[in-house]
């Protein structure tokens, strides 16, 4: 049993429960006086950019963990480590490309081989662009 457990909580740091990220910083651009021409603005990537696609790790052809997000603010992500796992819950568009997850389980999640492992009941993700994100240490890509 406390070989499982280890199991689950080394997958988590794996898929997501290691050292937070600082986000990006903006990509807006200001002018400092009225005589400085603006730069044009480049998009920040925010939550609504995650819907409707299926974010994997590492890739389609090697898949250890996919996300899925909905326009409802729910959202469900699954890894085939240790027998597998799922996780649902609802995500909020933080702003300046962060989105906070807040997991239904409320942190307790079981695992496909019977173990179980506490975690963290919320976490954020950082969208690197409209294609990448990262949770903790882990980048997810968008499939096209």
């Amino acid at each position: 049993m406390k070989k499982t457990l280890l199991i689950i909580t080394a997958l988590m740091l794996v898929v997501g429960c290691s050292a937070k990220k600082k986000p990006p910083k903006s990509s807006i651009n200001q002018t400092t006086d009225k005589h400085t021409q603006e730069q044009p603005l480049t998009k920040q990537p925010s939550g609504k950019d995650l819907i409707g696609y299926d974010w994997v790790y590492p890739d389609m052809n090697n898949l250890m963990a996919a996300w899925k997000f909905s326009s409802d603010g729910t959202f469900n992500v699954s890894q085939k480590a240790f027998g597998g796992s799922t996780r649902r819950g609802k995500w909020n568009d933080l702003g300046n490309g962060q989105v906070e997850l807040i997991y239904d389980d409320g942190g307790f999640v079981r695992s496909g081989d019977g173990g179980s492992a506490s975690v963290d009941p919320k976490s954020v993700i950082i969208m690197v662009n409209e294609k990448q994100f990262q949770h903790y240490t882990t980048t997810f890509f968008r499939v096209d």
